[in-house]
């Protein structure tokens, strides 16, 4: 855990590499912290996840580096990212989320951008929920881009990579790329753009839904 809570610090990144390893546990959380009722600068970004191995399987219950929230005059921050790779295993993480921050209370501030989730296996992924989504303001956050690769079999619930909902300015959705040789099986994928949750201020409508691609 290198979360930044409760303070307005940026999370540290988690960085594991090696030829052959294997993870097998609860959570890998880098979180930022969150600015409740504060002025200025907010730097709490999510921090980075990279986990590369040549052979070895991932197993977790959390991989985390949501941006964190705000409440105050400051934009909130972005997810870190998160990048999974094994060369000769499978993963296996219920949840996998690098959502932006939402800034819910400032008139001219902006909600954080998902960060990129990018997960690459020569067996199995198989997860709940993957999140890139951006973050609610005035300003939405920009849904992030994610890509899955599985030399076998993909199985997840629900892949989320909706923009940001603002009270002006909503934010696109990210794309989404899945790509199995042997099969997928995905429930919801989800880019749909950020709704403008103020229809009355004649600012635009809802933004745009990202990409999305699914191969065999």
């Amino acid at each position: 855990n290198s979360s930044g809570f409760p303070s307005d610090g940026s999370a540290g990144d988690i960085i594991i590499k090696a030829q052959t390893g294997a993870i097998d546990g609860n959570n890998l959380v880098a979180v930022g912290g969150g600015v409740i009722n504060v002025n200025g600068q907010n730097n709490a970004a999510g921090g980075k996840i990279n986990i590369s191995f040549a052979s070895g399987n991932v197993t977790l219950a959390l991989a985390s580096s949501n941006g964190g929230p705000t409440a105050g005059t400051s934009d909130a921050g972005v997810g870190g990212g998160i990048n999974i790779t094994t060369g000769n295993g499978y993963i296996n993480i219920t949840t996998i989320t690098s959502a932006g921050g939402s800034q819910s209370t400032a008139p001219t501030n902006v909600g954080g951008r998902g960060g990129d989730i990018n997960l690459n296996a020569s067996q199995d992924i198989v997860a709940t929920t993957v999140n890139a989504s951006g973050g609610l303001s005035t300003t939405g956050g920009k849904g992030g881009d994610v890509t899955i690769n599985a030399s076998n079999l993909i199985q997840i619930n629900g892949i989320f990579s909706t923009g940001g909902e603002a009270t002006m300015w909503p934010r696109n959705g990210g794309s989404v790329f899945v790509h199995a040789t042997t099969a997928i099986n995905v429930t919801t994928i989800d880019t749909q753009g950020g709704q403008d949750i103020n229809n009355g201020d004649n600012s635009g409508s809802g933004a745009n839904a990202g990409t999305v691609l699914v191969s065999l």
